[in-house]
């Protein structure tokens, strides 16, 4: 719940600060570019990731994805608990 609430309150201010310091042009410019690079990464990544199964085969090619995942689960359960504590001790 806390981790939606400081989600929330962020992406209000962020927006606020956008809408302060940014005309309208170039905030549509910003996201259009935030937009357009994500689906560029996201295909390269598509792409590696298949020429990564070919090679290996589709077994192996799972085992390194996990291998990749897993480490990345722990380090974001470890930041929401780190938000948490921050969020109550704040409240």
């Amino acid at each position: 719940m806390a981790t939606q609430l400081s989600y929330g309150l962020n992406r209000t201010a962020s927006g606020a600060l956008k809408q302060t310091y940014f005309s309208d042009e170039e905030r549509a410019t910003m996201a259009s570019f935030i937009s357009f690079a994500s689906v560029i990464l996201r295909a390269l990544a598509f792409v590696a990731l298949g020429m990564l199964v070919d090679a290996i085969g589709e077994a192996n090619g799972l085992m390194v994805f996990a291998v990749i995942v897993i480490p990345v689960s722990f380090v974001y359960i470890h930041l929401i608990r780190k938000t948490e504590k921050k969020a109550k001790s704040n409240s």
